[in-house]
């Protein structure tokens, strides 16, 4: 089985998290690391949280792909769009 995860890249803040957002990696450029900390932890946010944004969005196309037919709302999965 291969794992879900969603990763970005910005202002040399680097992530990849699992779905639901834990945080499995995060690297710093030297670029990063000239920002001042509040617009750091700002960037660092932002990227966890597009990053789990991605994650979700895969790990969700892998439960319906694996349980076709089924409402994964309990699971907290939007409901299916109509095409």
């Amino acid at each position: 089985m291969t794992e879900i995860t969603g990763n970005t890249t910005t202002n040399g803040v680097t992530v990849e998290v699992h779905p639901g957002g834990a945080l499995s990696s995060l690297t710093l450029t030297p670029t990063a690391l000239t920002l001042d900390p509040t617009t750091l932890a700002t960037t660092i946010v932002r990227a966890v949280t597009e990053a789990t944004d991605q994650a979700d969005r895969r790990a969700g196309q892998a439960l319906r792909a694996a349980l076709p037919g089924h409402d994964l709302t309990a699971l907290g999965l939007p409901p299916r769009s109509p095409r």
